[in-house]
């Protein structure tokens, strides 16, 4: 910019030293110097330049950065290697029955879309290590009759415990999804979508992992029993057509659970139950949902209780207890640990297509995990509400 307001003031320089050239004052040039129209013309020139640059500079609706020169080599590299990122820097949009140049469709780097609601179970459980030597089968003894303590006088006979013991097992199964390509999507691709299918992926497991903490049920076909379904939870039915009071005081005041798991002890149900809750009065007409609010935000309590909302649970259930309860069990070293990621190009899809055959890619993704109620009669369930 600075250098063409340079020109314009030599210009103008120029038309004052002509105008007086020979000793004509009256501001004409005679014929043999440079002709003033000339001269004015390339002022006009130049300054029509610096109004356009200046607008360009100025303006919010033109952006765009000043294209780059290529350099001949690095341009024909780039066309052999299909480096996309050179070649639209100097090749504009066109058909290709023009010899134009056909500019990819872009993505963006996130697939948008909600698929699944929030998980909170699992953290709350116990994580259960099977060793690289563990095998897929790990023995849990479980000690069933208390101890006995006793006071004894001076020389006295004690009294002696004999344990009676039970077993339970960890069993890891695996948890699978696949999802397959075609090859032109994933070589159009500029949003890395494999790594958001993989955080999906993981949010799925999640997600599943938790329906079978509350409501797995071998008997339908689950792998493992869940706190819903587990032999030996601590079952209340409601007692009438609808959801009452007393049904809640059952809930929370079984009397076979120890009083020391009661003290991190929560809820998990459903919102539709949620709904028959917040209705609820006590004898005193009192609501049992706490009104009180923390930040603006309300306080999910019943009766001091913490209430946990998870679309996984079953509909008809109302299950409160300590989730340390419940292990997961994980693959804790080797290469079962973590999620597995597979890719195929040659295996066969769900219509018996072969993917090299059908420029498919398929990508399996495998996690081992085992979900066992070690003591189920620290929960209760508060079963048939509505």
């Amino acid at each position: 910019m600075e250098s063409l307001m340079k020109q314009v003031t030599d210009m103008q320089g120029l038309l004052a030293t002509l105008a007086k050239e020979k000793g004509q004052n009256d501001g004409i040039v005679n014929s043999d110097a440079i002709k003033r129209d000339e001269l004015e013309k390339m002022k006009t020139d130049i300054l029509s330049e610096m109004d356009k640059k200046m607008a360009v500079s100025k303006s919010p609706a033109n952006p765009e950065p000043e294209k780059k020169k290529i350099p001949l080599g690095r341009w024909l590299l780039a066309c052999k290697q299909h480096d996309h990122s050179i070649l639209k820097t100097s090749m504009s949009e066109g058909t290709p029955a023009q010899g134009g140049y056909t500019v990819p469709d872009g993505y963006d780097t996130q697939i948008y879309g909600i698929l699944n609601n929030p998980t909170t179970v699992v953290p709350k459980c116990t994580p259960y290590p099977h060793g690289q030597s563990d095998g897929f089968t790990k023995h849990i003894p479980k000690w069933l009759t208390d101890l006995t303590i006793t006071w004894v006088a001076e020389a006295g006979s004690k009294l002696y415990t004999k344990p009676t013991l039970t077993e339970n097992t960890s069993v890891l199964h695996k948890m699978a999804a696949i999802i397959t390509f075609t090859d032109e999507y994933l070589q159009d691709d500029t949003s890395n979508i494999t790594q958001e299918v993989s955080r999906l992926v993981g949010e799925n497991m999640a997600v599943e992992l938790e329906r079978i903490v509350l409501a797995g049920n071998t008997g339908a076909g689950d792998a493992f029993m869940g706190v819903g379904f587990a032999v030996g939870v601590n079952a209340h039915a409601q007692t009438g057509a609808n959801l009452v009071y007393s049904d809640i005081l059952s809930l929370i005041n079984d009397t076979t659970m120890h009083e020391q798991t009661r003290a991190g002890a929560e809820i998990y149900t459903t919102r539709g139950i949620l709904n028959l809750i917040m209705g609820l009065v006590d004898g005193n007409g009192r609501p049992l949902w706490n009104l009180n609010s923390i930040n603006g935000a309300m306080v999910n309590t019943v009766l001091g209780i913490p209430m946990n909302i998870s679309s996984q649970c079953t509909a008809t259930h109302m299950l409160y207890g300590n989730w340390k309860n419940v292990l997961i069990g994980y693959k804790a070293a080797g290469v079962g640990a973590g999620i597995q990621v597979e890719v195929s190009n040659t295996a066969v899809d769900g219509a018996g297509a072969n993917y090299w055959l059908t420029d498919q890619t398929g990508y399996r993704f495998v996690m081992r995990r085992s979900v066992v109620v070690i003591n189920p009669e620290e929960f209760v369930k508060l079963t048939g509400v509505a």
